[in-house]
């Protein structure tokens, strides 16, 4: 007798299906026919929405110390300095500042 399931999910970027060992990057609908405990057809349908993060950067210069308003945290050296946060969408937004002390 024929069987059939569904299961929906939501991911962030990238989904590996564990049905098929399929990794999926996009949003839609997914089947996987496999055979059942009394041999016959299992058909499984996965309803996957992908969602996206993001990633944005500043670059400044500044003499002596620089307070960044995204973490508020105060830097005296120049470097790459990021910080995390969950965007709109749920996932994680990269926010990264370059910054060049002189």
């Amino acid at each position: 007798m024929l069987s059939t399931s569904s299961i929906s999910d939501t991911a962030c970027d990238s989904y590996t299906w564990s049905q098929s060992n399929r990794t999926y990057t996009s949003s839609g609908t997914y089947i996987d026919t496999t055979t059942n405990t009394a041999g016959c057809d299992s058909i499984v349908t996965l309803n996957l929405i992908i969602k996206s993060s993001s990633n944005s950067s500043s670059n400044d210069t500044v003499c002596d110390s620089y307070t960044w308003a995204q973490n508020n945290v105060t830097y005296t050296s120049s470097g790459a300095y990021i910080d995390t946060v969950t965007n709109a969408a749920g996932c994680d937004s990269i926010i990264t500042l370059n910054l060049d002390c002189e």
